[in-house]
């Protein structure tokens, strides 16, 4: 998986179902890369379980509990550049 692809994924994932399920938006929200994820409400903390999850899955690797934090989560380019590896990412 290239790192656009794992951008991408993530951008879908969170403005779809994730921002659905737990904001109540009706449809998908419009979000980029720089979008501040915490600052704006989109991700709280039940909503980063979830996020969680799916980089573990998009990565095929666990977080370490040390890099569950705004520094590394707080946007959708903090997080491919905090986790995706190209050695490692799966398709």
């Amino acid at each position: 998986m290239t790192r656009e692809a794992f951008k991408t994924a993530l951008i879908e994932f969170i403005a779809g179902p994730l921002s659905v399920r737990r904001i109540g938006a009706r449809r998908a929200i419009q979000i980029d890369g720089s979008t501040h994820l915490f600052e704006t409400g989109i991700i709280d903390s039940l909503a980063i379980l979830d996020l969680l999850l799916f980089v573990e899955g998009m990565t095929g690797r666990p977080i370490p509990v040390h890099k569950v934090d705004m520094k590394f989560f707080g946007t959708v380019d903090r997080i491919c550049n905090s986790f995706w590896h190209p050695t490692e990412a799966t398709s």
